[in-house]
């Protein structure tokens, strides 16, 4: 009877997400956060996955289906799919099953998008868009594109979850969190009749979960604060919009500093710049952001 009431409020193993099955049962026995700093904030709080479940309005049942992570299994939570890109080749989307997307939905809602960001990030926040990206660097001299590449699958899980202990939440729930957010690399495979997913990479950041692009804002908070903070030293403005960076300015003896500092500073917060797509476009050049041209003459836009 014990063991059965604690099954209701505790999780005590989930499989081992890629990363060893020690690491994650030890966390899920760690159960105390910072409740102080979780409500300075104003983020729920729960002491433990009983409370989470009964928030988030399933069964804790349901919950332990969703976040268990199985070498092998016959069922998947994601629907895969490839986008053909404007540059060319494909780009692939993993859309979550409608009780995943759920619990993401609730992740996003309710911890997510109260968590802060950086003010010069533009994608997928709410009053923000391309427009609001572009309109920092109009009418410059020069006009600096770079673009992260592989973004969503640099963001693995431990990142994932290091958001969610920063943030207050005790070892126990941001393990459950991150899992939910995240999803292992699989290969479906057919035998007997029936499809199995094999898991074969470390969990991610599915392209197509609905908390996916906030948790990339959150991410990087310390990358953009880096950025801008050597951009204003050089005398440059910066923004950026999911994995594209843009630097602009009237100066431009700063270029290749603003080039090797932000090379440096990339990797440092564990991305990596696309070496195919840098772009220095000066102003008797198309200088386009975020696919919006920025310079003389861009009368397609009414700027507020």
């Amino acid at each position: 009877m014990r063991w059965h009431k604690k099954q209701q409020t505790h999780f005590t193993y989930l499989g081992d997400a890629g990363y060893g099955d020690k690491a994650l049962t030890a966390g899920l026995q760690q159960t105390t956060g910072d409740t102080a700093q979780l409500t300075a904030h104003g983020l729920p709080t729960f002491s433990h996955v009983g409370e989470l479940t009964d928030a988030m309005g399933i069964s804790t049942s349901e919950l332990r289906f969703l976040c268990y992570q199985k070498d092998v299994s016959t069922v998947s939570h994601y629907q895969h799919f490839a986008l053909s890109k404007k540059t060319g080749g494909t780009r692939l989307i993993s859309a979550p099953m409608p009780r995943m997307k759920r619990a993401q939905y609730w992740l996003l809602d309710n911890v997510l998008n109260l968590l802060p960001i950086h003010d010069a990030a533009h994608g997928f926040i709410q009053g923000r868009s391309i427009v609001t990206n572009a309109k920092p660097h109009t009418n410059k001299q020069v006009v600096i594109n770079l673009d992260l590449k592989d973004f969503f699958p640099s963001i693995t899980y431990p990142r994932v979850k290091g958001i969610f202990k920063q943030s207050g939440y005790s070892e126990a729930l941001a393990t459950t969190f991150a899992l939910i957010a995240t999803k292992s690399d699989t290969q479906a495979v057919e035998m007997d009749g029936k499809t199995y997913h094999i898991a074969n990479g470390k969990r991610e950041l599915p392209q197509g979960s609905p908390c996916s692009p906030a948790i990339t804002n959150v991410l990087c908070r310390r990358l953009d604060a880096r950025l801008q903070g050597m951009a204003q030293k050089l005398g440059f403005t910066y923004t950026r919009y999911a994995d594209d960076l843009t630097f602009s300015s009237d100066e431009t003896d700063k270029i290749q500093s603003v080039l090797w500092r932000c090379q440096r500073i990339v990797t440092d917060e564990g991305f990596t710049l696309h070496p195919d797509k840098t772009r220095v476009m000066r102003k008797h050049q198309k200088q386009e952001v975020t696919g919006i041209v920025v310079n003389d003459g861009c009368r397609w836009i009414a700027l507020p």
